[in-house]
């Protein structure tokens, strides 16, 4: 697997590091959409 550079991943191993990953994505997402909800309340009301 020439996926990831030099590192040689086992399924399991990649799995857990594409999970990770799309957890860290989802994580930013939701602070993103927070961070728009915070700012977006002042201009609400």
């Amino acid at each position: 697997m020439e996926l990831f550079g030099k590192i040689d991943l086992k399924p399991w191993q990649l799995e857990k590091h594409l999970a990770m990953k799309e957890i860290q994505i989802l994580i930013e997402e939701k602070i993103k959409t927070n961070k728009n909800i915070l700012l977006g309340k002042g201009k609400q009301k």
